[in-house]
């Protein structure tokens, strides 16, 4: 039997710090936006304890691709947006976050009709 997992949109343009996690008897499976974009996303296991150090651990490792990615499009930098999300330098974080997703690049598609 599994049991059920509490899905959570974690809002990082809004508010970076750690959520709350339920943990009676559930999971938790988060996933990580910065505006309209998704970044990643984390289970945790029902019961696990997770202390901030260690979430914020996760967090990088879940939305780092996204990050690094889109901050090679930029110039921004890739800077030490690691350690400031780590030591909780908010600030810092959500600033340069900010410039990164600033122009983030759209792609366009063609509409394509599967009927001739």
């Amino acid at each position: 039997m599994y049991l059920p997992y509490q899905i959570s949109h974690i809002r990082l343009d809004k508010n970076p710090a750690r959520p709350a996690l339920t943990v009676s008897g559930q999971g938790n499976y988060l996933v990580f936006w910065w505006k309209e974009v998704a970044l990643g996303h984390l289970y945790v296991d029902p019961q696990e304890n997770l202390p901030e150090d260690q979430y914020y651990r996760k967090l990088t490792k879940a939305i780092g691709a996204a990050v690094v990615f889109q901050a090679k499009q930029q110039p921004a930098g890739h800077t030490e947006w690691e350690n400031w999300l780590h030591n909780r330098k908010f600030d810092e974080w959500t600033e340069w976050m900010g410039r990164v997703f600033l122009r983030r690049r759209k792609v366009q598609f063609r509409p394509v009709c599967p009927y001739p």
